[in-house]
This record gives structure tokens, sequence and C-alpha cells, in this order.
């Protein structure tokens, strides 16, 4: 999943590495609304955990996002990060560029 996110979002995307656990909390630039993106993505039949859900404040939360690696095999993850990149950059213009192409 790191590599994927590193890949398609490049900068636009900032995460750790999770020392435990079947998340992984990524952050984005101020544009993005994850739970906007949440909805767009769900009726695409990709799922992520909008952090204004699970952020102690969910305005601070509100760029971030939970993505599960828990039951999904890497090639589902590669290609729901491939999909997520496409329906972020259709929602918010985020990242204006991915896998080193311009949108």
């Amino acid at each position: 999943m790191a590599a994927a996110l590193a890949e398609h979002f490049g900068t636009q995307a900032e995460f750790t590495l999770p020392r435990g656990g079947i998340f992984m909390r990524v952050t984005f630039p101020d544009a993005v609304d994850t739970t906007r993106l949440a909805q767009a993505a769900l009726a695409e039949g990709v799922e992520i955990n909008p952090g204004a859900e699970w952020s102690a404040d969910p305005q601070t939360g509100r760029h971030r996002a939970r993505l599960c690696f828990g039951s999904a095999t890497k090639q589902e993850i590669r290609d729901g990060i491939a999909r997520l990149v496409d329906i972020c950059h259709r929602e918010t213009g985020i990242p204006a560029r991915s896998a080193n192409v311009e949108r």
C-alpha cells in the first residue's frame, strides 16, 4: 500500500508505515475533504474511512483517511489505490501528476 500511495499520490499524500494494526493513516492536502472523497469512492467500489469519523477533532480529521490493508490482496490494494487516485483527481484536482504522468 505504501508503494502504491507513493507512486500514485507522490507528495500529495503523507503517511507513515504502521507499526501494527490493519490501517494506514493518510493525510491529504487541505483541498481534499475525505468525507466527500469517501462518498465518491464508495460509489465506484473503493472504501476509505474518512478522518472526520474517527478523529477526536472532526475538523482536523477532514483531510485524513484510514485505508485498510487487512483483508485485501496486494493486487487489490494496488488496483484500489490506482482507482482512488483517479477519483481524487476527478473530485479535487489532486494530484496533478500521478505515476510521473501529468493529469
